[in-house]
């Protein structure tokens, strides 16, 4: 149904934006700045202009409870925390949700807390660890988010869907 998609997306931004990231800061050339200036002009305009388009037609189409609730998902999406607000609802794959036009940015959400987070790990890998052990720790961090993935699925699985710590060993 399409949602292993998310899945492969994480795993290669991941991959991608970890791999620029160590590289910009072993050569010394990295800034949080820089960093999270090439992301707003990656994300913000598309970003920004889908919720325009989804707001007219929320506004066109849907009824006032409807449009109070849309509100609300289109604040936390705009926070980047779209995927708190989802896990507090329904779930991901409850019927009354496909009609929510914004369903799909929790994975926007879930990258973007990622990409706050995980900058400053690496930094602190490459100052703290020597290298040999950078892919050891790595490789760590992600078997710890995997299991906590696997333990939560089982008691909360709207939080194991749409949390960041479960959906890190991914990125």
């Amino acid at each position: 149904g399409g949602y292993v998609g998310v899945d492969i997306f994480f795993v290669i931004s991941g991959y991608l934006i970890t791999s620029i990231i160590f590289n910009e800061m072993k050569a010394g050339k990295f800034t949080y700045l820089n960093f999270y200036a090439r992301r707003a002009r990656r994300i913000l305009p598309a970003l920004l202009a889908m919720i325009a388009i989804t707001t007219i037609a929320a506004f066109l189409l849907f009824l006032p409870d409807d449009l109070v609730e849309y509100g609300k998902i289109v604040i936390y999406t705009l926070l980047f925390g779209g995927n708190f607000r989802l896990a507090a609802t329904l779930g991901y794959f409850h019927h009354s949700m496909q009609e929510n036009p914004l369903l799909h940015m929790w994975s926007l959400s879930v990258e973007e807390q990622f990409y706050l987070i995980w900058p400053t790990l690496l930094a602190l890998m490459i100052r703290f660890l020597p290298e040999r052990r950078h892919r050891l720790a790595v490789l760590a961090l992600g078997v710890l988010s995997l299991a906590a993935a696997e333990a939560l699925v089982h008691i909360w699985p709207r939080s194991a869907f749409f949390h960041l710590p479960t959906r890190g060993w991914e990125l």
